[in-house]
């Protein structure tokens, strides 16, 4: 086993809701809640920033929620959580460093949002809910297609804003 080329060097939880739906029955004891009965959606933000040395690092927010589907009760939470990691890629190729940096800052956590979830409705009235599997690889393919348009603007001489990618 070898150690990751982007290092998570710190992470804080920044929200947490976690409220149950009284009127949901509870998940089965040995089973997870639903996500098929749920309405999940996530945030995702990336920018660099520059440390007093001059050495550049990387935040990802995510952010999560899952509450019942419209018109339905069968998920037991409405649940909201916050994640925000800093992330150093100087290891990265810096012709994928963006792309790498928010999918896998994205995943590292995702799994971290997952531990803390599972942690706490485990032990809470609805019954446990684990986080689905998921992928973020479409903010990286996201990522790729804005660079080929900033650079084919370049290359056009045309004005192009250079802003940090935020993926939401």
């Amino acid at each position: 086993m070898k150690q990751s080329r982007l290092r998570l060097e710190h992470y804080n939880l920044m929200h947490l809701h976690l409220e149950p739906v009284i009127e949901a029955a509870s998940v089965a004891l040995g089973s997870y809640a639903n996500f098929e009965q749920a309405s999940f959606g996530s945030e995702v933000a990336m920018r660099p920033f520059t440390l007093q040395n001059d050495d550049v690092r990387y935040s990802v927010e995510l952010k999560l929620s899952a509450s019942p589907k419209e018109g339905q009760k069968d998920f037991p939470y409405s649940i909201r959580i916050g994640l925000i990691g800093v992330f150093d890629g100087r290891s990265l190729p810096e012709e994928k460093r963006d792309q790498l940096v928010v999918v896998n800052g994205a995943s590292m956590l995702y799994g971290i949002a997952r531990e803390i979830v599972l942690s706490l409705t485990s032990r809470s009235v609805g019954g446990p809910v684990m986080l689905p599997t998921v992928e973020f690889s479409e903010l990286g393919e996201d990522i790729d297609a804005r660079q080929r348009r900033v650079a084919d603007a370049k290359q056009g001489n045309e004005a192009v804003a250079l802003e940090p990618p935020s993926i939401t």
